[in-house]
């Protein structure tokens, strides 16, 4: 590990420290800082605002997430059931971040630099499970499991039960609920790619064949004869 790696890894965890204590509003990277135990210059090496420190911790868990799936997850297992598998591991990553997590969630709110991360998480939990995660399928699946993750995630921060019984009820429910609407989604959006590459494909040919009608390179002038016909035939 690196001296900013280091850095980075002792910044996050006093956030975590002090997001258990302080509302959002409250924490500053002064604070981080001093906890843990460096100076201005280098925090501002480290991490340039506060959501920036937010996407590490996110980074952490999904590195944290994709390092047990690769290791644990059943190939053979139904994708359904994969996927359950590795939500459930990203919630247990967290778990004893979730006094932390929890007071941000309440008291940050809408932190729209975390939106592209967010969603890249799921995407990799996607991948992680076996699912295709490219193109507007892709989309489609990231956005769809971005929603049953996030009714989960709502459920998980209220659940004390050791075992997540709560969560894990509410996250194969949502699963089994979406399956079909989201692969509805996913050939839905993979028919409206289809249109519309066939209607692109069409005004190409359509506007080849205007220009060889109007403006090609035909009869005496494609000769390079005299005239703005053949002047037009040089220039394209």
């Amino acid at each position: 590990m690196s001296e900013l790696e280091d850095v980075r890894r002792r910044v996050v965890n006093e956030l975590l420290v002090q997001a258990e204590q302080r509302d959002w509003s409250e924490l500053t990277l002064a604070e981080l800082a001093r906890g843990a135990g460096i100076d201005l210059a280098t925090m501002r090496r480290a991490f340039p605002s506060m959501a920036a420190v937010l996407k590490a911790y996110v980074r952490r868990i999904d590195d944290t997430v994709l390092e047990r799936a690769s290791r644990e997850l059943d190939a053979s297992a139904e994708p359904r059931e994969r996927l359950f598998d590795v939500v459930m591991m990203r919630f247990e990553a967290m778990a004893g971040d979730r006094a932390a997590i929890g007071r941000i969630v309440r008291t940050a709110g809408l932190q729209t630099d975390l939106v592209k991360p967010l969603l890249n998480s799921q995407r990799w939990m996607l991948a992680a499970a076996g699912f295709p995660v490219d193109g507007p399928g892709g989309l489609a699946r990231t956005l769809g499991l971005a929603a049953i993750y996030s009714d989960a995630f709502g459920c998980w921060l209220d659940d004390d039960d050791p075992g997540m019984a709560r969560t894990m009820a509410r996250l194969d429910k949502r699963l089994r609920r979406s399956e079909q609407l989201v692969r509805n989604t996913c050939d839905a959006a993979g028919g409206l790619v289809r249109l519309a590459c066939e209607a692109l494909g069409g005004a190409r040919r359509a506007r080849r064949a205007s220009e060889a009608g109007d403006g090609g390179p035909t009869g005496e002038a494609a000769g390079g004869g005299e005239g703005p016909t053949g002047a037009a035939g040089a220039a394209a």
